[in-house]
């Protein structure tokens, strides 16, 4: 690793940085400077407002309290232009690349070189060829190629090279492991190196330990919306960042409610050698009638991918999946939802929702796609949805309502309500409480306790480790599409969930 260039002047620096959302404080008193030549770490778990705060060095957000500098100028910045003009540029976790167009196209897009309105092609080539070759350690992209037909790791390369060719010296790479495989990562560090000893400034942001100790010259951790601890270069440690990030060494939840079905012997669903992609041996578990299973793991884990793939909106070629001992492996999603399987994303507002529609027609989805020959008459499904809104506590209570108008807390329980309605018997939940307020998190997690005691069963996965440790009864953790462990959340603390999930445990 190359050692940091930076003659200690931020280039950027952070000051007090509040910021509400709707009157909810995600960033409280933030303090953060980047140098050039440097890669400065910002880790924490998803919430803890790492991405908001680097949204604000590049014109997403302005803090409602505090101050942003940058080359020691006082600013505030009111759009991602402002910030590309200063030199700023943030490269997201979901690339903002155009799949149907060239790597070229994609590397100049917003300032193709033209004449006449004609685009001068072999211009357009040399400067994407200019920008590439800053990255392309292997010469392995080309210009003319489609960006749709490169892979991941060649699509987060391309998108760096973006930045470079707007003259950005500051860069902000948001999650840029969190899919790729070791090669791919290996590959990206070499990146950021270079990128260090050219005198650019790296704002890192991931919850990857051995990423982080690779490549850190300064780490920052938050934890709530708050600076919980920063570590120095020498002091960059496994243990140490899962430290800051846990909160305290070995750390359980306190004691939970423990609410199960007589019949725990029941399997409710079974998987045998399931493959994710960086998996090697596929993945193999069950869930019993009464029991909340835990999927635990960082960014990039395979624990959203594999509730994709058992719900059937991501096909597979091998493995078993039965549910209530019927192979549903090839079956399509609405005979899925037929037999007792509701799925809720991680990304509530893009595939939960339909956000233009009422309570109503959200809540009574599934409904329509369990294949019933009879539609409920209108009289008694109205009855049954004012019954589960009341039941869930959906405010405001009209069904009416527009599911766009509702808060984060109020849209999840929507989506958690399809499924209660449709009777469904396993959920697989991605997230559920992403994004809502505490009082929201103790009510859907209450819902799902009650679920279970009932005889169903659920599959839940959270960026929250501590969340998942006290509301679980078993916790499978993943690393980079493997399953490494089982852990029990009774005995379990964040700390060794973190280190089995970054790779500082191996795999049993």
């Amino acid at each position: 690793m190359t050692g940091p260039v930076h003659s200690g002047e931020p280039v950027v620096q952070l000051d007090g940085i509040d910021k509400e959302f709707a009157g909810v404080r995600v960033l409280q008193g933030v303090d953060f400077d980047l140098c050039a030549g440097e890669v400065h770490a910002l880790v924490g778990a998803n919430g803890s407002g790492k991405s908001t705060l680097m949204q604000i060095v590049y014109g997403v957000h302005s803090p409602t309290r505090g101050t942003l500098s940058i080359n020691g100028e006082q600013l505030r910045l009111r759009h991602p232009k402002d910030a590309l003009r200063r030199g700023i540029a943030a490269v997201p976790q979901e690339l903002p690349l155009v799949a149907s167009l060239s790597v070229a196209e994609n590397i100049c897009f917003g300032d193709l070189p033209c004449r006449a309105g004609i685009v001068r092609w072999r211009d357009l080539d040399r400067r994407a060829d200019a920008a590439l070759s800053q990255v392309d350690v292997e010469g392995a992209i080309h210009p003319r190629q489609l960006v749709g037909s490169l892979g991941l790791a060649s699509q987060q390369l391309v998108s760096i090279a973006r930045a470079l060719a707007q003259g950005a010296r500051v860069l902000i790479l948001d999650e840029p492991t969190s899919s790729l495989g070791p090669e791919a990562v290996a590959r990206l560090h070499e990146v950021i190196d270079r990128l260090r000893s050219e005198g650019r400034a790296v704002a890192f942001i991931s919850q990857r330990l051995d990423d982080i100790v690779a490549l850190a010259d300064r780490v920052t951790v938050l934890r709530d919306g708050r600076v919980a601890g920063r570590l120095l270069r020498e002091d960059v440690t496994p243990e140490a960042v899962a430290y800051l990030m846990a909160g305290a060494v070995g750390a359980t939840g306190p004691e939970r409610v423990d609410a199960k079905a007589d019949d725990r012997n029941m399997e409710v669903l079974s998987v045998e050698g399931l493959p994710l992609p960086g998996s090697v041996s596929g993945v193999t578990l069950s869930v019993h009638c009464g029991e909340v299973l835990g999927l635990a793991g960082l960014a990039g884990s395979g624990t959203s991918e594999l509730l994709r793939v058992l719900y059937g909106t991501v096909r597979h070629h091998k493995g078993a999946v039965r549910l209530f001992q019927h192979d549903v492996a090839k079956w399509p999603i609405r005979r899925r939802i037929g037999a007792g399987m509701g799925y809720l994303s991680g990304n509530r507002q893009a595939e939960g929702l339909v956000l233009g529609q009422t309570i109503e027609f959200n809540l009574t989805l599934a409904l329509n796609r369990r294949g019933r020959l009879w539609p409920l008459p209108r009289r008694r499904q109205a009855r049954r949805v004012a019954e589960v809104m009341e039941q869930l506590n959906i405010r405001p209570r009209d069904p009416k309502t527009l599911a766009v108008a509702l808060s984060g807390g109020n849209q999840q329980k929507v989506v958690v309500g399809r499924w209660l309605l449709a009777g469904t018997r396993l959920w697989l939940l991605d997230d559920p409480t992403r994004g809502v307020d505490v009082h929201a998190r103790a009510e859907i997690h209450g819902l799902i306790r009650q679920h279970v005691a009932q005889g169903g069963g659920a599959l839940v996965t959270s960026s929250d480790i501590h969340e998942l440790l006290e509301s679980c009864d078993r916790l499978l953790v993943f690393s980079r599409g493997q399953l490494v462990a089982q852990v029990d959340p009774a005995v379990t603390g964040e700390d060794e969930v973190l280190a089995l999930a970054g790779g500082l445990i191996p795999a049993a």
